[in-house]
């Protein structure tokens, strides 16, 4: 080892050294102020602060933290800190070695003579080679000169088991023990607690009063809001909640009596707590589980006359079945087809959300757009949170609706070719945009923006299939003046739907041509009659999803029967 790299050896591992030397003087000097910290933190964790007066607890926090503070300061002012000279001195002891062992790489040779030069040399070589071997070792601190009773062996079991015993308290706790609560400064006296827990009204439970549960643990059914009413602080707490679902918070308002009150919807199982400075309650909140709904068909899919279907199905939720639907996939689908989503189809179930019910409903399927396919049938009980219970899967051909009439059977034919495609448009870009001159029409020195669409129509954006059924209606209505279109409701409806695809931007957008080309069918397979027909249609639907919404008075199932047997004797 050269000379420099002696040196700089000695650096590192004197301030080593000097490193350890420091932290076993703090460990002495600092002993009497942790041990004083600890105590009086066994006696928060444990709950003897909490149980004192509001006042009192602020009092006595203030007091500690002032204890507290005054032992720091005389730690610090009789505080020194170890020299380089008693680092080395350390270092040296540690090694088993004489205190100016390393002095030789430091000195200088008094005289220059041939002897004197021989042996300078020689004592600095055994100097580097002391240096090469030098570290300072770890020796323990004796604390029992301090502590011979071991306090603070006592003292660290007390407080693991006051940690364990106080459990999520203690860190409410502990704060109120360090930082001296304001409250009582501010006027805030005892605090007098109200609250319950409000259900939602799916649940059809009754309210849960918490107000003296503070500190336990409380069951409540799923989804419930809690009101919680306060009198005592002169200012606004806040209503606070951690757990599932994130937090929440709510700052306490002026009821018309005077008391503070605060409304929060809970997501989930979590700590409710009232915070003014600190943790003045809590509750420890567990929701019951709101499971999924579970459905299934009681009997295989049968077709009655038309296109009507009648679906034979069983519901069940632990909190009411809110409404169901009929989901259909195609089993083998087209291309255009491949990745799109099922679709469901309304049915209509009890008023009330029944917890559980079967029934029998009848589904007319003749405008579905998977109409004539292969399809995989489920039924999908919902509740009111939104979840799904699927029944397991059934196939079933859908019925198809057959028309006469060559125009019927030609817009049912294009709009099979847009439900058919579900692929979405090609991303679309920015439209071409250039300014000129407005001339005399504003102030002379603006500039009108002209942003042409033409050129990129969305139509050369879209897929195949809404491409070929523009063709297609464009081939039907290419010659009206021929006397082929003898109702002009008819020509007009196929060209509503071609500037509906023409301007649509989207997939979603074709479905609106779509409606118009069935409602186009069915003018032109039954002419005026159609309109007749759409309109029982849509009362009766309406009427069907009010039964839904609400129980039905006699007056209205007097009503809805009329309406049901005008339609058989129309169809």
């Amino acid at each position: 080892m050269k000379h420099q790299d002696a040196l700089d050896q000695l650096a590192r591992e004197t301030a080593r050294a000097r490193r350890r030397l420091t932290i076993e003087r703090a460990l002495r000097a600092g002993l009497p102020l942790a041990l004083a910290i600890g105590a009086w933190a066994f006696i928060a964790v444990v709950g003897i602060h909490e149980a004192l007066p509001l006042l009192l607890q602020s009092m006595t926090s203030a007091l500690a933290l002032a204890a507290f503070v005054f032992l720091a300061l005389r730690i610090r002012k009789g505080w020194r800190g170890p020299t380089e000279e008693e680092a080395r001195t350390r270092l040296a002891a540690d090694c088993s070695l004489d205190p100016g062992a390393f002095d030789a790489l430091r000195d200088q040779p008094s005289r220059y003579d041939p002897l004197g030069t021989a042996l300078w040399r020689r004592e600095r070589e055994r100097a580097v080679e002391r240096i090469e071997h030098a570290r300072p070792a770890p020796s323990p601190i004796d604390l029992d000169e301090l502590d011979p009773r071991r306090t603070r062996d006592a003292l660290a079991l007390a407080l693991i088991i006051a940690l364990a015993v106080g459990g999520f308290n203690a860190p409410d706790r502990l704060a109120r023990a360090f930082v001296p609560d304001p409250g009582p400064l501010f006027g805030d006296g005892p605090m007098e607690v109200e609250a319950w827990a409000t259900p939602a009204d799916y649940t059809q439970a009754a309210p849960v009063s918490i107000s003296d549960r503070i500190g336990e643990t409380v069951s409540t059914p799923p989804s419930v809001e809690v009101t919680v009413r306060v009198t005592g602080p002169t200012g606004a707490p806040r209503l606070v909640f951690n757990g599932r679902g994130g937090q929440r918070s709510e700052r306490f308002v002026r009821a018309a009596d005077g008391a503070w009150e605060a409304r929060l919807q809970l997501p989930g199982a979590g700590r409710l707590k009232i915070v003014r400075f600190h943790t003045r309650a809590y509750w420890r909140i567990t929701p019951t589980r709101d499971a999924r709904p579970s459905a299934a068909f009681t009997a295989p899919l049968a077709q009655l006359q038309g296109e009507t279907v009648i679906v034979g199905w069983r519901a069940r939720d632990d909190f009411g079945v809110r409404r169901l639907a009929l989901r259909v996939r195609p089993v083998d689908p087209p291309e255009g087809l491949a990745r799109a989503d099922a679709i469901d189809t309304e049915l209509e179930t009890q008023a009330g959300d029944p917890r559980e019910v079967e029934s029998e409903t009848q589904v007319d399927l003749a405008d579905h757009p998977y109409a004539g396919m292969e399809v995989e049938a489920q039924i999908v009980a919902f509740d009111a949170l939104g979840q799904e219970g699927v029944s397991s899967a059934m196939r079933f051909t859908l019925p198809e609706k057959v028309f006469l009439q060559p125009l019927a059977r030609a817009a049912i034919e294009i709009r099979r070719h847009v439900l058919a495609e579900r692929r979405s448009y090609r991303e679309e870009r920015p439209a071409q945009r250039r300014t000129i001159p407005a001339g005399d029409i504003l102030l002379g020195n603006q500039r009108i923006e002209i942003r042409d669409y033409d050129r990129r129509p969305a139509l050369q954006r879209a897929p195949e299939g809404i491409r070929r059924a523009v063709r297609l209606v464009d081939a039907v209505t290419m010659m009206p003046q021929d006397g082929y279109f003898r109702d002009l409701a008819v020509y007009l409806g196929f060209r509503t739907a071609r500037a509906e695809l023409d301007v649509a931007r989207t997939i979603e957008d074709t479905d609106l041509a779509a409606d118009t080309l069935w409602r186009t069918a069915l003018r032109a397979e039954y002419g005026g009659a159609a309109d007749a027909r759409r309109t029982l249609e849509e009362a009766q639907r309406q009427l069907a999803q009010a039964s839904i919404a609400r129980c039905l008075a006699p007056s209205d199932r007097e009503l809805h029967a009329g309406f049901g047997a005008r339609g058989a004797a129309q169809r």
